[in-house]
């Protein structure tokens, strides 16, 4: 699939826009970022005054230019900056959990609410990217998981065409799902080289097998 045909399943959001939306993975390094930046391309060159939020952010600082906040703001024509975006940084690529805890500095969610209330009143639309999958841990009781189930926010799940990733996608369908929330699409993305048989295969049994619309593929290398 390429990618114009890819980019006109996803203008399928934009008939009914969500304020928020929450992306998130299947498990660590499958690509959120590179897919948020999609989606915001997208939504600006259809005139959307869309925002972005990451709230939690680990395994990079403020000034690292290969940071997922700092990628993200590559990406954007408005006006936000690094603490627009980003709440919590921490420099330890950990949990969030134990990240804070290394770092002495616990997460209030009260304050990403805040930030969050912010941009909805400045914005159309807040694209929210996770950090690492859905089940994370931002404190000893606590989960992100938790935070956007509370909030009712529709979720897009990305998944890495991989071994394994049939069951990672179905385990965490399965989870977002019986939560209660909303799963209005999902994307196969390639951050490597996958032989195109098996690629295919695994994307045909997941569409049969996951009932929210597949958004479509992202290949490897695609830019």
């Amino acid at each position: 699939m390429n990618r114009t045909n890819q980019l006109k399943k996803l203008n399928q959001l934009l008939n009914n826009l969500p304020k928020n939306i929450f992306l998130t993975g299947v498990s660590t390094d499958v690509g959120k970022t590179y897919v948020m930046k999609l989606i915001i391309k997208e939504f600006q060159k259809n005139g959307i005054n869309v925002a972005a939020y990451k709230p939690i952010s680990s395994g990079h600082s403020e000034f690292d230019n290969k940071s997922d906040v700092n990628q993200i703001l590559s990406a954007l024509t408005n006006t936000q900056h690094y603490k627009d975006i980003n709440t919590y940084t921490f420099t330890m690529p950990v949990s969030p959990h134990l990240a804070s805890q290394i770092e002495s500095n616990p997460i209030d969610v009260s304050k990403i609410d805040e930030k969050l209330e912010n941009l909805n009143n400045k914005y159309e639309c807040v694209i929210i990217e996770g950090a690492g999958g859905w089940k994370v841990p931002y404190s000893s009781e606590g989960f992100i998981s938790d935070w956007v189930t509370k909030n009712k926010f529709p979720v897009i799940l990305v998944v890495d065409n991989k071994l394994g990733c049939i069951n990672h996608a179905l385990l965490s369908v399965e989870s977002i799902v019986s939560s209660g929330n909303c799963l209005i699409g999902w994307f196969m993305n390639h951050t490597s080289e996958v032989d195109e048989i098996i690629a295919d295969e695994n994307i045909k049994f997941l569409e049969k097998h996951i009932s929210a619309k597949f958004l479509g593929v992202i290949k490897f290398n695609q830019e």
